[in-house]
């Protein structure tokens, strides 16, 4: 049964016409919505087995960000999001592999090193804007505050100003989310560069 489901919500593919098969948007939705809260084991199962053998995108990625509902933090579902943002030439699928990483895992060391890879990466203004608010909502540490503080300060610069205006305005953005969650010595170390030393 869990099988059924899986397939009406992600397709299958048809080995004699040798294509990915999906069903109606009303069917796919529906079996989807039921995932979560079919038999959890079975279900995380057959998800990792789509995100495994099929080629198709959009069914991985579906996939991926069910698995990870139903089992937050899920390594397989992580590594998946970040192939997916690092090799699609797809923005939309870009944009909601990082919207996906921003959901399933606060704190995901991989997932803060894809989304910020993404910030500084990408030329396509929607796909940075929701990355960097994915990062936003997964930080959850100062130490990875001080991170992508030290990671983005060079975006700020004044060559990032005038030939990348949207990438600026979207790192000063973060960076002062992450100066608003920082004792300010905590935020300095990064910002200048300085290493931590331990207290005596």
């Amino acid at each position: 049964m869990v099988r059924q489901v899986v397939k009406w919500g992600f397709g299958y593919f048809n080995t004699e016409k040798q294509e990915w098969r999906t069903f109606l948007d009303p069917i796919k939705e529906a079996a989807r919505e039921v995932i979560p809260q079919t038999i959890r084991p079975l279900a995380i199962a057959v998800l990792l087995e789509i995100i495994r053998t099929t080629e198709n995108e959009n069914s991985r990625r579906w996939a991926a960000d069910s698995l990870g509902k139903i089992d937050p933090g899920n390594p397989k579902a992580i590594a998946v999001l970040l192939e997916i943002i690092r090799t699609t030439e797809n923005e939309n699928s870009r944009r909601w592999a990082a919207d996906s990483l921003g959901k399933i895992d606060p704190g995901n060391s991989k997932a803060i090193a894809g989304l910020l890879e993404i910030i500084g990466t990408t030329e396509d203004k929607f796909t940075r804007i929701q990355a960097a608010d994915s990062l936003g909502k997964i930080l959850t540490t100062p130490e990875q505050y001080a991170g992508v503080v030290s990671a983005l300060k060079d975006c700020l610069s004044d060559e990032t100003y005038r030939d990348n205006f949207k990438r600026f305005a979207k790192c000063y953005k973060l960076i002062c989310n992450c100066a608003e969650n920082l004792p300010y010595p905590e935020f300095y170390q990064p910002w200048h560069n300085l290493p931590t030393t331990p207290h005596p």
